[in-house]
């Protein structure tokens, strides 16, 4: 897993070199917006929106989680999942526990 800061991030998205599980955190919500924004401009081909993106939103089952992020794309190459709401930081990890380590096996 590599960390990127914001600008590092955009320039992996320039190249196109973003793919796997990205996870994007910060107290800035405009530029996670404003990422999010340019990440499905850049890969989500036009007219298939709606059938690649998928929007879930804090209290997120692994199972909800992992049939999301193995479907299919819809006329096009890549399928963007966006989590919205799980807390990361360090107080509520033991929270989040389960979850997390189902992700970093998945």
């Amino acid at each position: 897993m590599k960390i990127l800061n914001y600008i590092e991030a955009i320039n992996y998205l320039n190249k196109d070199k973003i793919n796997g599980l990205v996870l994007i955190y910060g107290e800035e919500n405009y530029l996670i917006d404003y990422f999010m924004d340019v990440l499905k401009s850049e890969y989500l081909e036009i007219g298939f929106e709606d059938f690649n993106y998928e929007k879930i939103d804090s209290k997120v089952s692994f199972k909800h989680l992992k049939e999301s992020c193995e479907t299919i794309p819809f006329g096009s190459g890549k399928r963007i999942v966006e989590v919205r709401g799980i807390d990361l930081s360090r107080d509520s990890m033991t929270k989040n526990k389960e979850l997390l380590a189902e992700l970093k096996d998945y």
